[in-house]
């Protein structure tokens, strides 16, 4: 025997601890069962975190860590979607300056007036064009 743990150079202890695990039932026999049937069952495209969720359904309390262990000594791997088209990029390109506005009280307190100056710039210089007045009726 020490001829033997000598030749596959493991400790005394680690060879007594997996002889000693040889002799005893697998204690996940029945947890691999049910991820397996699960696994078949929704055809792949379960992973370890639904897995585990489809296993608390019927009292099993599980911890995802165990689960994600077991489908990885079973060798399985989910399906991954693939991920929805999405054309929108974000801002892009420049944003027009916007409008000068004044808002003007008159006299008559049931018009009000806005103003509106529309400036150009061009060889970095500034033209403003002659304002438009537009009233709005208030209530």
């Amino acid at each position: 025997m020490n001829a033997l743990i000598k030749l596959a150079d493991i400790p005394r202890s680690s060879y007594y601890y997996l002889v000693k695990k040889m002799g005893q039932p697998d204690p996940d026999a029945e947890l691999k069962n049910c991820i397996q049937t699960i696994f078949d069952e929704h055809e792949g495209w379960y992973g370890y975190r639904r897995i585990r969720d489809e296993l608390r359904n019927p009292g099993h309390k599980v911890n995802h860590k165990r689960v994600q262990r077991i489908m990885n000594e079973l060798g399985l791997k989910c399906l991954v979607r693939m991920k929805k088209y999405r054309s929108y990029k974000g801002t892009v390109g420049k944003i027009a300056p916007k409008f000068w506005t004044v808002t003007l009280r008159l006299k008559n307190q049931r018009r009000s007036g806005q103003l509106i100056l529309r400036s150009l710039n061009c060889l970095e210089r500034s033209y403003i064009y002659p304002p438009f007045w537009i009233y709005i009726m208030v209530k």
